[in-house]
């Protein structure tokens, strides 16, 4: 794109630990039944989320984000 002088920037999806991985778990749980079909799932999908935002390998900063 560079000879059309055009600058293409890409912008991709990731973790970035911020305040929203705990509202993000929070709101989770809230629709479901603690009791339900579906207790399980949650949990597991919980603990998954909750471990990857804490994985510094696979999340970053809002200031590298940033910067």
């Amino acid at each position: 794109m560079r000879p059309f002088g055009v600058d293409v920037t890409i912008v991709e999806p990731g973790l970035i630990r911020t305040g929203f991985g705990s509202v993000a778990s929070a709101s989770l749980g809230a629709g479901s039944d603690p009791a339900g079909p579906y207790r399980k799932m949650v949990a597991s999908v919980d603990a998954v989320m909750a471990k990857s935002y804490r994985n510094r390998a696979l999340s970053a900063t809002p200031e590298t984000v940033a910067g």
